[in-house]
């Protein structure tokens, strides 16, 4: 493997430092807080609370408390907040992409045994993005910066009621990712020996299971568990444009490029729902997110350029470190029957 030039580990270390810091500033690491209408409602205190379809990637064992059959679809919008960008050549700007919509859609029934219920649904796991059109550089131009990532996954999972107070259940999660990124890809500086770039088109598909438990404790009270194996994402065969104008190569224009080391970390998680009166319910749990475990460093790397020039290097390589933390996410939920 050969080693990128100065210039290049120029343009790849900030292109490492902007995907490691944005999407660390969603959510909860780059998962989304809640997943369909219930669990948002229930501010995704919802191990232990059946009901949602959308059960087959939260806890699939709650699949089994689902009569017959049951559709769940739900439209998410959203506006971002607290996304802006500040520094001395620029006052501050917000995202000029600041509205987004997830869409969820999950289904559940019975199967030849009533103790047994399979779950299908397809849903907006993750992900983050920020778009800035107009900044103005320390190379003396206006150039733009984003980047966009996200994941979908396709669950297919299946629960068993055990006894009338024991459930377990197991799934398995097909992801896709994406990601693309501008980094100032009008802007090539010689003096500096910064030169822009543009990553488009780096996806893939990953695969990783969760199971599941729910007890019912008391007529009132009930416990759910959830543990799902870490997501390590694919973000293969995507192009990198690198803007070498400075030494008058032009935009080169590089296939193969891939980025490895982002993941959706393991998790862990225990909740207890307490139907306190026949109209209210108090739910709480705690999660525990490996980030540590899964995003530990990043390399970002890119081949076969559309030139032989001696002047332009034939590869780019860079690891930069990630140095996530573990997260504990507490949550606590409140529903009410008003009739």
């Amino acid at each position: 493997m050969s080693m990128p030039s100065p210039r290049a580990v120029a343009v790849l270390c900030l292109s490492a430092a902007g995907l490691a810091a944005v999407p660390a500033r969603a959510g909860n690491g780059l998962n989304v807080t809640g997943i369909g209408a219930q669990s948002l409602g229930m501010g995704s205190a919802d191990l232990a609370v059946p009901g949602s379809t959308a059960a087959v990637t939260i806890n699939p064992a709650n699949l089994t408390q689902i009569p017959g059959s049951r559709l769940d679809a739900s439209i998410e919008p959203f506006v971002t907040n607290g996304f802006s960008h500040r520094d001395a050549l620029n006052s501050r700007k917000r995202s000029d992409q600041p509205y987004g919509a997830l869409l969820n859609a999950s289904y559940a029934r019975k199967l030849w045994r009533p103790d047994l219920t399979l779950g299908v649904g397809m849903f907006v796991a993750g992900g983050s993005g920020s778009e800035y059109e107009d900044l103005n550089t320390a190379f003396g131009t206006v150039d733009a910066y984003a980047v966009t990532f996200g994941v979908t996954r396709l669950a297919t999972g299946i629960g068993w009621q055990l006894t009338p107070q024991l459930s377990l259940g197991a799934a398995f999660n097909l992801s896709y990712a994406s990601l693309r990124q501008k980094l100032y890809p009008n802007t090539s500086d010689a003096a500096s020996g910064f030169n822009g770039l543009r990553l488009d088109g780096a996806d893939g598909v990953s695969g990783n299971g969760r199971i599941g438990l729910l007890y019912q404790l008391t007529p009132t009270i009930a416990i759910g568990a959830s543990y799902a194996s870490i997501n390590k994402l694919k973000l293969e065969g995507g192009e990198l444009s690198v803007n070498y104008g400075a030494i008058d190569q032009g935009v080169v224009r590089y296939g193969e490029a891939r980025v490895k080391g982002f993941a959706l970390p393991q998790e862990l998680g225990v909740g207890v729902a307490w139907q306190a009166t026949p109209k209210w319910l108090l739910s709480t749990e705690v999660t525990w997110l490996d980030w540590s475990g899964a995003a530990k460093s990043v390399r970002l790397s890119a081949r076969d350029p559309e030139t032989a020039n001696a002047n332009v290097p034939q590869s780019v390589v860079l690891d930069q470190a990630l140095e996530f933390r573990d997260q504990f996410v507490f949550a606590l939920g409140t529903a009410y029957d008003l009739t």
